[in-house]
């Protein structure tokens, strides 16, 4: 408002908005809509609020946003000038596929933190899983245990046992360490068999590591009755109870196995011979 009482100028100065983009990528099956939508140049001006809504396929949901966004809100708003690249990642899986589990969460590994911006940082940890991989497998080695064959297993009951084959993320830990897995046989998808107690005499050179977390009554249920007794590694005293182990976990899961199973079987072969 002026008041005019006489003779005045007055001059309005304009300047450009500051345009920006806005990258929106989707990682897993769904895909990612923005309000409104971006000028005919492909741009935001600077200060629009735009809401974006996460719209997952049919049997999928979203787990976070990453890039220039985080949190889980289906429908966040945020205002130019504030983003640059935003991800949504969605439901994925490295187990259940029927490929080798662990060589998919690698694969998992390096395109989530491609699309959030942290590539470096999965070579890293990748990195720092085949350093720990190696340092187990020479303590193992100068054990002697190198080649040693290895039944790892989960107890479900007395009766029942999941043993890990092929394809499992714990197969390929004992492949890491140099080790050899025992366990030969038909697997799911998941790289696992539900087998009952005899199966673990096949290979009678073979040790047991069981899967943590599990209790003595358990153990005994399994190899403490007439029939656990005379399975190979029980007579041999070689089987191995492991600390809360994650038998379909990712990397760090696999750090955490590989370190236990060489620590069970270095503690053992130093007390007994096996």
């Amino acid at each position: 408002t002026i008041l005019m009482d006489g003779d005045k100028t007055v001059a309005a100065s304009f300047s450009a908005l500051a345009q920006y983009t806005l990258t929106l990528n989707t990682f897993g099956d769904g895909a990612v809509t923005a309000d409104p939508l971006p000028e005919p140049g492909g741009f935001y001006y600077d200060g629009t609020l735009v809401t974006l809504t996460a719209v997952p396929d049919p049997g999928m949901q979203l787990d976070a946003w990453g890039g220039d966004l985080t949190g889980t809100y289906p429908n966040p708003t945020l205002a130019a000038g504030a983003f640059g690249t935003v991800t949504a990642l969605g439901g994925v899986s490295s187990n259940g596929t029927g490929t080798d589990a662990y060589e998919a969460g690698l694969d998992r590994t390096r395109t989530i933190d491609a699309l959030t911006g942290k590539a470096a940082a999965a070579e890293e940890l990748i990195g720092s899983a085949d350093t720990a991989f190696e340092a187990d497998a020479s303590k193992l080695a100068a054990a002697g245990l190198a080649g040693r064959h290895v039944y790892f297993v989960r107890i479900i009951d007395g009766n029942a046992l999941r043993v890990h084959g092929k394809g499992s993320v714990a197969g390929n830990v004992l492949s890491r360490l140099g080790l050899t897995n025992a366990y030969q046989g038909t697997v799911n998808e998941w790289g696992f068999a539900t087998v009952e107690p005899s199966a673990l005499a096949e290979d009678p050179k073979a040790a047991i590591v069981v899967a943590g977390p599990v209790r003595d009554d358990q153990m005994a249920a399994v190899f403490d009755t007439p029939l656990g007794r005379a399975l190979p590694a029980v007579r041999a005293k070689a089987v191995h109870g492991l600390p809360v182990t994650w038998t379909f976990g990712g990397i760090p899961s696999a750090i955490h196995m590989a370190d236990a199973i060489a620590a069970a079987l270095t503690q053992r072969s130093a007390e007994t011979g096996n």
